[in-house]
């Protein structure tokens, strides 16, 4: 999988732009924004909007020729399941969160400065 983050901090947003088989045409975008928990529901925290469009290569791999040889799947055959598999992956960072803010430590690890 070919990754690209694209973070503004002023406007609290992080998109990663994703694909599978090349890197010149980042084609699956996820798109999220941090709110401010406060402003939104009257109680501290964060709220974490996302949003996974579904580009028509869900559908059908754009770059058949960029694929392993023999691939039985398609990313775009999971899609169904997309959402199952967000909501742990923020059920996921809500814990890493919450376990790291209750304990004093910094939400950003220092190995990712």
């Amino acid at each position: 999988i070919y990754t690209r983050t694209v973070a503004n901090p002023e406007a609290m947003t992080v998109d990663y732009h994703c694909a599978w088989d090349q890197g010149f045409h980042l084609w699956m975008v996820y798109l999220m924004r941090v709110v401010d928990a406060q402003v939104v529901l009257d109680k501290p925290g964060s709220v974490v909007l996302w949003v996974n469009c579904r580009h028509p290569f869900y559908d059908e791999n754009g770059y058949p020729d960029t694929a392993p040889p023999k691939r039985p799947v398609w990313v775009g055959d999971f899609w169904e399941m997309f959402s199952a598999g967000h909501q742990l992956e923020m059920d996921n960072l809500k814990a890493i969160c919450e376990y790291r803010a209750a304990h004093g430590l910094p939400i950003k690890p220092e190995w990712m400065s």
